[in-house]
């Protein structure tokens, strides 16, 4: 009986591993995106500001 239960165990507890490693990349590619979508934003804006400088719509101070 304490065979099996310490069986049990050890597998419950590869479970929960494989599930928190799991969690981990889900998070890390949720922050990867976020990221990523802040850098094009940014990237994006900075094109924008080029362009409105450009044809002298901005005033430079």
């Amino acid at each position: 009986a304490a065979n099996m239960i310490a069986s049990s165990q050890v597998e419950q507890l590869q479970k929960l591993r494989q599930l928190h490693m799991s969690q981990m990349q889900a998070a890390n590619a949720y922050m990867s995106y976020e990221v990523n979508k802040d850098a094009a934003e940014n990237a994006s804006l900075d094109e924008f500001i080029k362009v409105i400088e450009y044809k002298g719509g901005g005033n430079q101070y």
